[in-house]
């Protein structure tokens, strides 16, 4: 059972919206644990600040007493004590910094979920069951969708997307100043524990465990500020996939005699493939059985496994490749960086049956950690362009 959750991030886009619904899901899905994160944060800046206070106000105590000239204070108790200053200053500092950027990253989230919501809630987020290519009519579509008053709200969402770089860095270097403090406070805890403190004898098992407490807190709040670094990079990379889709315009097919031969100088020059072989090859798969593909570009880690058919496949035919190229990857440790089903003959459009695209969108190649997925693909030529279902981001 892993301690921290993760988050599958998928190279399919099924369109712009449907993309932000997942996400808007995934922020939703997220939001108990990031406000557990705001009360562990919280929590331990308080109680390390508190107990800080105490050590420090111990010295300035014992100082007054100096003062007045009933007590002395010796070196080491001098040491101690600005030792404890120190503390007591970067605890502040740190804890201040710490609830800043907790505040803003919990802020931009809920931006981020009425952005997201709006567009649920609009009624725009209706799947389209079997997506076709891009052409030009789709492309002077999304061009025109700011006349839309309802479509316009994705350019709202766009906006929300571009400052997650920027929340991204504030978890890092709110994970780091977590990380220092809840270092500082264990320090704390053992000087303490040793004797090295000013506060009165009868309190300090109490500041021990006020410090431990701190510790113990932000430590549970640096674990779930890693999860939520782990949740920011799926979003990062779902964002980027959906900026490279709104982008990719239609993609012609190249000269040449066969299909498969088109379709493979097309990967080779989109995926920087110059120069490997690309051939009919059986590959062995974990189970030990050979698996036999019309064609094998690249190699261990950048495959590109493709099997033709002279119509589009059906469900029999998706399930047996989808079998065939998850076996390949558990030999290879790594996932393919395609898995294609060619049709062969020209079409007039590329249509699926309804449970060909719910398996190829639900059952999509898992890598060994469960982080990443590798989704099958149907490729097609339809008037002299490459119609693909569904648009993957490798």
């Amino acid at each position: 059972m892993r301690l921290l959750r993760s988050f599958v991030t998928s190279d399919a886009v099924e369109g712009a919206v449907e993309v932000r619904m997942e996400l808007s899901e995934a922020l939703h899905g997220h939001r108990s644990r990031l406000r557990l994160m705001v009360l562990a944060l919280v929590v331990g800046v308080v109680l390390v600040f508190i107990a800080m206070l105490l050590q420090m106000g111990a010295f300035v105590g014992l100082l007054f007493e100096w003062f007045e000239g009933t007590t002395e204070v010796g070196f080491w108790d001098s040491m101690t004590g600005l030792l404890y200053i120190f503390f007591f200053m970067i605890s502040f500092a740190l804890g201040i910094a710490i609830v800043l950027f907790t505040g803003m990253m919990r802020r931009y989230f809920a931006l981020m979920r009425a952005r997201y919501g709006t567009i649920a809630g609009g009624g725009m987020g209706s799947p389209s069951r079997r997506p076709k290519g891009k052409t030009d009519a789709d492309i002077e579509e999304e061009a025109g969708m700011v006349r839309d008053p309802a479509r316009a709200l994705l350019g709202l969402a766009r906006e929300a997307e571009e400052e997650v770089p920027q929340v991204d860095e504030l978890l890092k270097y709110s994970t780091v100043f977590t990380m220092l403090l809840a270092v500082m406070s264990l320090v704390a805890a053992g000087l303490t524990l040793l004797g090295a403190s000013l506060v009165p004898d009868g309190l300090l098992d109490y500041m021990v465990l006020v410090h431990v407490a701190g510790t113990v807190s932000l430590a549970c709040g640096v674990l779930l500020q890693i999860e939520a670094q782990k949740f920011i990079n799926h979003f990062i990379h779902r964002v980027d996939a959906l900026e490279r889709f709104e982008e990719e315009g239609p993609i012609p097919v190249p000269e040449g005699k066969t299909a498969l031969g088109r379709f493979a100088g097309c990967v080779l020059a989109r995926h920087g493939l110059e120069g490997r072989d690309a051939e009919a090859k059986a590959l062995t798969g974990a189970s030990g059985d050979a698996h036999a593909f019309d064609m094998v570009l690249g190699g261990r880690g950048d495959r590109v496994l493709i099997r033709t058919y002279d119509r589009v496949p059906g469900i029999d035919d998706v399930r047996e490749l989808r079998t065939a190229a998850e076996d390949v990857a558990r030999k290879d440790r790594k996932l393919p960086l395609r898995v294609v089903a060619l049709v062969t003959e020209e079409q007039d459009d590329l249509d699926v049956d309804d449970v060909v695209y719910d398996y190829l969108m639900e059952h999509q190649i898992l890598d060994e950690s469960g982080d990443w997925a590798r989704s099958l693909q149907i490729v097609a030529e339809v008037e002299g362009y490459y119609s693909v279902l569904p648009f993957t981001v490798p």
